[in-house]
């Protein structure tokens, strides 16, 4: 009878094996490693046994491992009594005079050899039937991304290989069924300490669980659909289970989060090989508000129009085809901060299409402002006064061309290539009609040097930056005073977007 004592498992702080941990507390359906018991692991030990030589699974194997029980030249039965002794580690003896388990620091097992001459499952360094030589530590057939047998490379002490012990061995080997199968490869997340980083990691391995389930239950021998766009796949998960928690959309206090980082691998040796994603905390943080009652209409609208692939504007792909499809927003999270600009320019400026179709009404639905200062707030860190001056300036020159008509004005802030004296020449313009309107200044010495300069004549690195966040407000404001609903702003929006037309077919002619 199986002992349903605790097996002793704990989170390590190694993505490898913490991936495989989630994995096990999904089959489980437990909340920590701690709860885990040895019965559990035999529960699992028993179907995967079942998993490991089904066609769905049996592919994605050789891209984590090299083990023997995939060795074409092993007969069937030697395949699955070792296969059997693999997902039993955590029954395997103790090595009494080894080292420490290179992740959890538990003491290390003795790994097991199927003898090829004798057939027989043994723990020793020489087979006490035949006395053929077997193996005393885990290599790249146990553990993704090592070096194969015999390499002392890369490994401590001049030893080869890795001393582990047997509930880490496990662990690794519940990879198969939690990590995500994406493009040929396998989707490993590495995530903080905190308990709500792991259960960011549990929400990406529950749905490849739930794809595996779902295959294994009608017994088909089809392999899993293409799954393409490894970073997709993470903030569509990391963005479901933040909306599960709120799923009203209630603008809850949203613990700090850890950073976060996607490795996509291979262990085959067909091409091993493996890309590296970081995932800073200030931007997994700005994901998480995002998906709060205030701001995820927006995120949802620049979701739609992201996925690539032609569909009308803002239409969502249907559940069976977005697998296999990446999501451009999505990924471009990834190149924060450092293309904060470019980020911004892309996803949240108001091109003249949309602004034309803007009413008091549907910006209610489509206000984009709150949502981009929280992206400041989280992702830059910019200084509230910087934020508010840039809102204030906008609000002003707003006013001034909702009250003036001045379409010549409007069509400087939002056509045209932009460059820094372009800018100064363009609010000095604004600001002395203003001045010979009314009398007073549209944008002060100290507020011009708080949103564009460092110092006089000294221009911010970031001032393209502050050009678009004053562009975004501004269209907001002018549509909350009416301006697009007039004739004169629906005239000068058609100017705007034939100058924008004409000025891409310029730049695509240059090209060719």
């Amino acid at each position: 009878m199986v002992s349903e004592q605790y097996a002793g498992l704990r989170w390590t702080g190694h993505p490898l094996p913490d991936m495989g941990i989630a994995a096990i507390l999904v089959y489980a359906r437990k909340e920590m490693p701690e709860e885990i018991t040895v019965e559990d692991l035999e529960r699992l030990a028993q179907e995967a046994e079942r998993w490991y030589f089904s066609k769905v699974l049996s592919g994605y194997l050789t891209v984590l491992f090299t083990s023997n029980f995939l060795n074409t030249s092993w007969t069937p039965n030697q395949k699955v009594k070792y296969a059997q002794a693999v997902l039993r580690a955590f029954n395997w003896p103790l090595d009494e005079t080894g080292p420490m388990c290179a992740y959890c620091h538990r003491p290390s097992v003795r790994p097991a050899n199927l003898c090829g001459r004798c057939d027989q499952v043994h723990h020793e360094a020489i087979c006490p039937s035949c006395k053929k030589e077997g193996v005393t530590r885990a290599y790249r057939d146990l553990v993704p991304m090592l070096t194969g047998r015999d390499v002392i490379n890369f490994f401590p002490q001049g030893q080869h290989g890795l001393a582990l012990c047997g509930l880490c061995i496990v662990a690794l080997q519940a990879l198969s069924i939690g990590a995500p199968y994406c493009e040929g490869k396998a989707v490993i997340v590495e995530v903080g300490d905190a308990p709500a980083d792991r259960e960011i990691l549990r929400a990406v391995v529950q749905d490849r669980f739930a794809t595996l389930q779902r295959l294994l239950s009608v017994q088909t021998d089809a392999k899993p659909a293409n799954i393409r766009g490894p970073r997709t796949r993470v903030i569509e998960a990391l963005a479901r289970w933040q909306q599960e928690r709120a799923p009203d959309g209630e603008d809850e206090e949203v613990e700090k989060a850890g950073p976060l980082t996607v490795y996509h691998l291979s262990n085959s040796g067909q091409g091993p090989g493996i890309e590296i994603y970081p995932l800073p905390s200030n931007v997994v943080q700005f994901v998480k508000r995002a998906q709060g009652q205030r701001y995820r209409g927006v995120w949802n609208q620049t979701v739609r129009r992201a996925w690539e692939g032609k569909r009308r504007e803002g239409e969502e792909p249907p559940e069976e085809e977005r697998r296999a499809l990446r999501n451009r927003f999505y990924d471009d999270l990834f190149t924060l901060p450092d293309n904060a600009g470019v980020f911004l320019r892309r996803w949240f400026n108001w091109r003249p299409e949309q602004i034309a179709g803007l009413t008091p009404e549907t910006l209610l639905k489509q206000e984009r402002w709150p949502f981009v200062v929280m992206f400041l707030e989280e992702v830059l860190r910019m200084e509230q006064v910087r934020v508010t001056a840039i809102r204030s300036l906008a609000d002003r020159v707003a006013a001034d061309i909702a009250d003036t008509n001045d379409r010549q004005i409007f069509r400087r802030f939002f056509s045209g290539r932009t460059d820094y004296r372009t800018v100064r020449d363009t609010l000095i313009r604004a600001d002395r009609r203003r001045v010979q309107r009314l009398g007073e200044p549209l944008v002060t010495l100290d507020d011009f040097l708080t949103v564009f300069e460092e110092g006089e004549e000294v221009a911010r690195a970031d001032w393209r930056l502050a050009w678009d966040l004053l562009r975004i407000r501004m269209v907001e404001e002018l549509c909350r005073l009416g301006w697009f609903q007039r004739p004169e702003g629906r005239e000068i929006m058609s100017e705007v977007d034939r100058e924008e037309a004409d000025e891409q077919a310029e730049e695509v002619g240059a090209t060719v």
